[in-house]
């Protein structure tokens, strides 16, 4: 991986396919940055990462302590997200989501978390509690089962969005949260794309987003909303999604299987995967036992330079410009940009994925080693750069036309 840092301002586009360079500026909810930190579903769902691990506020503050304690705080990583199993499946008497007393107090977590500079996430579904139907929404005579019905197999009912009573018990539970000092909600199962996994999952959840980001807005806490987890791949409800989210999820979790237990089968992979969700202005949300990284690990997540690019893709993320083409369909051999920026910085990613006989929209079957290249018509620009090695932290000097790299399979790198 590399990052290129430009020695002359240099963002004109130079080829005769258009650059569109992506700007991001400010979330719906008021932040210019993605999200970092920890989360607890990657232990909650695979024990064998931590068999030691209880899903519990004593184990939860433990692996979070380890976000301060170690630095990365000051890399960004301050989000502790609380996943599926904190609250009961049954609310207050009207209905809000409360804790499992016997495993949380969130205020408590809360106030723990804040004193070390963190912040709390909890996690959420659509839907009302089925054991709530006949229970008043805070501030209404409207019973939550008179706007909520049916049962989405994950004892839940469906709102009806739209009416009366609804948007009034999202605001109470958001107040809820507020009270103890949450800062980041992750909403799941949102459909269309969500996989049911034996639920009955409404068609279309969507406006459950939309609730919950007026909810925010009224309540005068700023939290960060997400919300997952394997949304459809078209833009039919992006707007509703990128008008009230700050994120939203397209793919699978990378779960522990077999003996891998970080779920990827190379140190190279591991850079790779982290190097594409750094360039595309991800959250970086940590899912492993932060007790136990190795020391791949942890100078991967905290390697400074490569958090600047993070910084820099959260504004700017990459979009794809194929060798030789600068179009944007998918090939074996690939190349993305992101910027250039006003003042002409940009970083480009260049990648070998191996050969896979044209699946996933790839076109080769190129086996081993591969040189990339890409040239400044490709990418779009002009000018001169200066070429900088990230995860080696090495300059490699002024380039004024082309890049090139021979990677391996799963190999990646990046220039400024």
């Amino acid at each position: 991986m590399f990052v290129p840092r430009a020695a002359t301002v240099a963002a004109a586009a130079a080829s005769s396919v258009p650059l569109f360079s992506l700007t991001v500026d400010q979330t719906p909810n008021g932040f210019n940055s993605a999200a970092r930190g920890w989360n607890s579903w990657g232990i909650e769902d695979n024990p064998a990462t931590d068999p030691s691990f209880v899903f519990d506020q004593t184990h939860i503050e433990q692996q979070c302590d380890i976000l301060a304690t170690s630095g990365l705080i000051n890399l960004g990583y301050t989000t502790c997200s609380v996943d599926f199993g904190w609250s009961l499946d049954s609310g207050d008497a009207n209905g809000r989501v409360i804790a499992n007393s016997s495993l949380f107090d969130m205020a408590d977590l809360g106030d723990h978390l804040h004193s070390e500079g963190l912040l709390l996430g909890v996690y959420v579904r659509p839907g009302g509690w089925l054991t709530d139907l006949n229970k008043t929404i805070l501030g209404t005579d409207i019973t939550i089962g008179s706007v909520c019905t049916g049962d989405n197999g994950l004892n839940q009912c469906n709102w009806d969005y739209g009416a009366d009573g609804v948007q009034q018990w999202h605001n109470s539970v958001v107040d809820l949260f507020a009270e103890w000092g949450v800062d980041f909600i992750k909403l799941d199962f949102i459909t269309p794309g969500s996989p049911q996994n034996g639920a009955n999952l409404p068609a279309n959840t969507s406006l459950s987003v939309v609730n919950y980001h007026n909810a925010i807005a009224q309540s005068g806490r700023q939290m960060r909303l997400d919300i997952s987890w394997k949304l459809a791949r078209d833009d039919v409800d992006f707007a509703i999604w990128q008008s009230n989210s700050e994120s939203f999820r397209t793919d699978q979790d990378i779960n522990n299987g077999g003996t891998q237990l970080d779920g990827v089968d190379s140190d190279d992979e591991r850079f790779t995967i982290m190097t594409h969700w750094i360039g595309a202005g991800s959250n970086l949300i940590l899912g492993s036992d932060l007790t136990n990284i190795d020391a791949t690990g942890m100078s991967i997540i905290s390697n400074a330079e490569a958090i600047s690019v993070a910084d820099f893709a959260a504004k700017n993320p990459m979009r794809p410009r194929n060798p030789g083409t600068g179009l944007g369909d998918a090939q074996q051999l690939q190349a993305w940009i992101g910027g250039p920026n006003s003042t002409g910085n940009a970083f480009v990613v260049l990648a070998n994925y191996g050969p896979d006989q044209g699946s996933g929209g790839f076109g080769t079957s190129l086996t081993g080693a591969q040189n990339v290249s890409v040239t400044w018509a490709d990418l779009g620009i002009n000018g001169s750069f200066s070429v900088r090695d990230v995860w080696q932290g090495q300059d490699l000097g002024t380039f004024d036309s082309a890049l090139s790299a021979s990677l391996g399979r799963g190999r990646v790198c990046w220039q400024f």
